[in-house]
């Protein structure tokens, strides 16, 4: 990536997909990649190709399988590398964008599945990968779901990208560090049902308004329950660095929205971080944060030993029962 010395204006596409329950998994593939390669061309003579675009989470699952208490995320897992991710290559080299486009990894019967987001460049090289840190606990517990360690940022001809995938969303501290490693802006793939969800608009501005960065997010619609919007604010837009809205679409169906997104220079983001970093206390956050992972490990061996027990305690009653029998 050049460093500029001025602020800069790119084309941003995100893309909205949508689904229903009674829709396959290969059917929201082709779906997918349909739109992708309808955002990656110019919308009309008078707007330019994007330079970005942004896909939503997890694009082989879509709609909540809210009918389906036995899923899990290998029902919709694709191999990394694989066909599908192979697709989105050829869109990005073929077309000539940089792209974002959320995938469920399948890494073998003996780990769990990974909700992650690839960044192709417009070569189609994949450049990197980041793995979603944050799952619900039902998506780990009972749904074959991995989280991911490491919050990295990707380098691009357009600049500096960093990404949160959906639940990221509760955690500011994925947004803060982003910034700190220098993103220019930020993706947000998701696919968070509106308007069921609470604080959705307050939370994502606010992530904008925090880190002073724009923000695209790329979501979903259904035939179901998530069609509406919250606040003003749609699952599938672009905001500026001060969180107002500079594009989105209230399309309760497949849609892609176009805007031109300012970037500050290298320079500025420099200076923008080297101030934001002068008056925190990261020693202090890593010290209470180590604190607090420690207390809640803790916590958890604790739990875990109860139930071996319990589970023990149980074994052995049913032993004594059949026994009896």
């Amino acid at each position: 990536m050049l460093e500029s010395t001025a602020a800069r204006t790119i084309v941003v596409s995100a893309v909205q997909l949508w689904s229903s329950l009674e829709h396959t998994p290969d059917a929201n593939r082709e779906h997918a990649l349909a739109m992708a390669r309808r955002a990656a061309m110019p919308a009309s003579p008078k707007v330019p190709r994007p330079d970005l675009v942004v896909m939503p989470e997890s694009v082989a699952m879509l709609c909540y399988p809210d009918g389906r208490p036995d899923f899990t995320y290998r029902d919709v897992a694709d191999p990394i590398p694989g066909k599908l991710a192979s697709s989105f290559a050829s869109i990005a080299r073929d077309t000539g964008v940089n792209l974002v486009v959320g995938l469920i990894e399948d890494r073998g019967p003996d780990h769990p599945c990974q909700n992650t987001a690839l960044v192709f460049n417009r070569a189609g090289i994949l450049v990197g990968r980041y793995d979603k840190t944050h799952e619900p606990d039902i998506c780990r517990s009972e749904q074959d779901a991995g989280v991911g360690s490491e919050v990295p940022v990707f380098d691009l001809d357009i600049g500096r990208v960093g990404i949160m995938i959906c639940w990221d969303l509760i955690s500011p501290e994925i947004a803060q560090i982003l910034m700190l490693k220098g993103a220019d802006l930020i993706c947000f793939p998701h696919m968070i049902g509106l308007p069921t969800v609470a604080s959705f608009a307050t939370t994502l501005r606010a992530r904008a308004i925090d880190t002073g960065l724009p923000l695209v997010a790329a979501g979903m619609r259904d035939a179901h329950n998530h069609n509406g919007c919250q606040d003003g604010i749609c699952p599938t837009c672009i905001l500026d660095e001060t969180g107002n809205i500079i594009a989105q679409t209230d399309q309760a169906a497949a849609d892609v929205v176009t805007a031109p997104v300012t970037l500050r220079s290298d320079a500025a983001n420099r200076r923008r971080v080297a101030a934001s970093n002068q008056d925190r206390r990261l020693d202090v956050y890593a010290r209470e944060y180590a604190r607090l992972s420690n207390d809640s490990n803790n916590d958890r061996d604790n739990k875990s030993g109860n139930k071996s027990g319990n589970k023990s305690g149980n074994d052995r009653s049913n032993d004594q029962a059949r026994r009896h029998d």
